[in-house]
């Protein structure tokens, strides 16, 4: 149910069809927005239900793979599951059939930054790895090649979690959550309720396992665990080391990154030296580490200006997180669909006090700029993205810094986070070449 845009719906699909089952693939968008997806499903034997759902074949199905953005409230899911199917989601599929070593890793933030990190300081010390989670694709392919030797490193999204079963798998030996803010209380209804869906990584480890937690979660009973719990070793602005049980670990080979990328950098090392990597592994590695891109992607001088692409921005939170780094007076591109309770006021307040200079877009544009009023900031709104990439690159001055980092969802301009920021890369002019001398 929902053949998703980043590749987990058609792995499951494949995945299934190999194994003798009878498949439909029903998703409410059109052959024309799922090209993508139904292009990897060619050849494969499966059924096609789409631009729409049908009550019948929810009643009569065994087993329902449901994509994270379907709510496990949905009525089609409570009409299979009174038919007696089993709903499961692809993640599910996948840790209910590995052999492998597992590590799991969620936040409101930094999660995909440090399993990419994670995954860099394993294969640099040459060990069996793969990353996958909500970073898309599918790992389902892969079972039969995964053994107890290889260690798949996920990021997993709340969304993915509400869909898990609470349960402890015998391969999760090591969880961690990188911060608790707030993200998806259009889903989750709640700050309390999305804490819920985020503390559902304590039940799926195994018995024994270690879960690293920040400290200001020890004390919520919500995230209380028989685990092995360890600090989350944040920043550390400035230090040159970070202390492990085995010794301090040298920081000198870490490449240079924003305060918010070196608590992830931080966080992958203190999960590395608890998977068995030694110091002299864990600082090797570090000079292997490489982001996902759109997180504070430097993207290099054009026309003059310095552009940095921070597309996965989704909240104002996020973006704060990267104007904390930059210098002032940098050009701000902000806007898209505002998500349920988040507020721009912190935001529109530390710009002001910067003195940035702001461009809005799309359907947040209107409430964004009356934060933006309340805080004595008087920004240009676009009508339309590409105007508002243009508009931004006009307004910043020579030897100045553009700022993508939308802080809204995409979805009432695009079909996700990456697609905004390729198509706002595609936009840029080029890159400028080298000074004559």
């Amino acid at each position: 149910m929902g053949l998703g845009l980043f590749g987990g719906g058609a792995g499951a699909a494949r995945y299934l069809a190999k194994q003798g089952w009878q498949v439909l693939v029903t998703d409410l968008r059109s052959e024309e927005e799922l090209a993508d997806g139904l292009a990897q499903l060619e050849g494969v034997a499966c059924e096609f239900r789409l631009g729409c759902h049908q009550e019948a074949d929810f009643a009569a199905a065994d087993l329902v793979v449901a994509n994270p953005a379907v709510p496990p409230n949905n009525r089609y899911l409570r009409l299979a599951e009174e038919g007696g199917a089993h709903i499961v989601s692809e993640l599910g599929l996948f840790l209910e059939a590995a052999t492998c070593r597992l590590v799991l890793i969620t936040g409101t933030a930094g999660k995909s930054s440090s399993t990419c990190f994670l995954v860099n300081l394993l294969q640099a010390a040459g060990l069996k790895c793969h990353l996958g989670g909500n970073l898309g694709g599918s790992l389902l392919g892969e079972l039969p090649n995964l053994t107890s030797s290889h260690i798949v490193c996920l990021e997993v999204s709340s969304y993915q979690l509400e869909a898990l079963q609470q349960k402890p798998h015998p391969g999760v030996e090591l969880v961690a959550i990188t911060n608790l803010g707030q993200d998806h209380l259009e889903r989750h209804g709640s700050l309390e309720e999305y804490a819920e869906a985020k503390a559902r990584i304590l039940t799926l480890a195994a018995p024994g396992a270690s879960a690293v937690l920040p400290t200001q979660l020890h004390a919520d009973p919500l995230f209380a665990c028989p685990l092995r719990i360890l600090d989350h070793p944040g920043n550390g602005p400035g230090e040159m080391q970070l202390a492990l049980e085995s010794g301090p670990v040298s920081l000198a080979n870490l490449p240079p990154m924003p305060d918010f990328q070196r608590a992830n950098a931080r966080l992958a090392l203190l999960l590395g030296h608890c998977l068995g990597l030694t110091t002299k592994q864990l600082e090797s590695g570090l000079a292997h580490l490489q982001p996902p891109p759109h997180r504070a992607e430097e993207l290099g001088q054009r026309r003059g200006v310095r552009v940095v692409d921070n597309g996965v921005s989704t909240t104002p939170e996020a973006t704060l997180a990267v104007l904390a780094g930059e210098p002032e007076c940098v050009t701000l591109v902000l806007g898209g669909q505002a998500k349920q309770g988040l507020e721009f006021d912190d935001l529109a307040a530390t710009c002001a006090r910067r003195g940035d200079r702001l461009v809005l877009f799309g359907q947040a544009a209107s409430s964004i700029a009356q934060a933006c009023a309340r805080a004595g900031l008087e920004p240009d709104c676009a009508e339309t993205f590409e105007q508002a990439i243009y508009g931004a690159l006009e307004r910043t001055p020579l030897g100045g810094t553009l700022l993508f980092s939308p802080s809204c969802a995409s979805f009432d301009t695009h079909k996700n986070f990456k697609d905004r920021a390729d198509c706002f890369r595609a936009l840029l002019p080029s890159l400028d070449g080298p000074t004559p001398r």
